[in-house]
């Protein structure tokens, strides 16, 4: 089941309370919702919280190419209770579990020598990969966690992408954001690049919101709660919403993270669903109870 608000204008809540009879569980997202990955915002810490006591289940779900449990140490850091989520979902994970399955059968065809861009070897350490040593020995791309801002799609990635579409590579996507946020501001996520391969004429699979492989593990999660009975909380139009629709759930726009610009400007919400043809049902300034 796809839900929608049907073109309906969103409805501005001081906090999800607000709203707490029409829903059982909910998916959080984590960079800009949760926390800007130096801390967590004004309020949420104790949304969270009442959230749990008010027998929400809560699962996190983010466009991240680590696992699940790194998240864990991360959270009790910034001050949340890791105990009160039933789970984290991240993309990262999914991919790696869709490269050691292969039962997928885009991931079933790929070869296994890899041309990684990313931190680090998570996505593929321990597995029966190998990272490549240049375009011209791998068999596909495997983009994951952002090198923004050390790096760069101009300064770093144009030559390597232009090589690897020339050569008919696919790619994976780890992470689709296209835009990240940090302690420092906004950077260029990991989608970037893949977009800018798709333009190059590359075939790329995307695996993280809004698609459907991370929304499944999520919902499984949170138990046996129908789907119209979750709400799916974000401050991307482009993942977090989209995806919530997609998947049949409610949907709260948190108006603090990447698009705090967009919205400062007359008319900015308008417009931002306007780009993205998505809307959400609610919006709250940020993760408040």
């Amino acid at each position: 089941m796809t839900h929608s608000n049907n073109g309906l204008q969103p409805t501005r809540l001081p906090g999800l309370a607000a709203i707490s009879d029409r829903f059982d569980g909910a998916i959080l997202d984590q960079w800009g919702v949760l926390h800007d990955g130096a801390k967590a915002p004004d309020g949420a810490i104790d949304a969270v919280a009442a959230m749990a006591q008010a027998g929400k289940r809560m699962v996190i779900l983010s466009n991240s190419a680590r696992l699940g449990s790194d998240a864990h140490g991360r959270l009790v850091a910034l001050g949340y209770n890791p105990a009160l989520f039933a789970g984290v979902v991240t993309s990262g994970e999914t991919v790696r579990d869709m490269l050691r399955d292969r039962r997928d059968p885009q991931f079933a065809a790929l070869g296994k020598s890899v041309l990684l861009i990313a931190r680090d070897r998570t996505l593929i350490d321990g597995l029966d990969y190998r990272a490549a040593r240049s375009v011209g020995t791998a068999d596909f791309v495997l983009i994951g966690s952002s090198t923004a801002p050390e790096k760069s799609l101009a300064a770093d990635y144009a030559g390597v992408l232009e090589r690897a579409a020339s050569q008919g590579l696919p790619m994976i996507c780890a992470n689709p954001d296209r835009v990240g946020v940090a302690a420092t501001g906004l950077i260029e996520g990991p989608g970037a690049l893949a977009a800018h391969y798709e333009r190059l004429g590359g075939i790329v699979r995307y695996v993280g919101k809004p698609h459907p492989e991370v929304y499944s593990r999520a919902i499984e999660l949170l138990g046996n709660i129908p789907v119209d009975r979750i709400i799916a909380v974000g401050d991307s139009l482009e993942h977090d919403i989209a995806g919530g629709h997609r998947a049949g759930c409610l949907t709260a726009f948190v108006e603090s993270g990447i698009h705090a610009g967009d919205l400062a400007e007359p008319d900015g919400l308008s417009r931002l669903c306007e780009r993205y043809g998505q809307a959400p049902d609610f919006t709250i300034p940020k993760l408040l109870w």
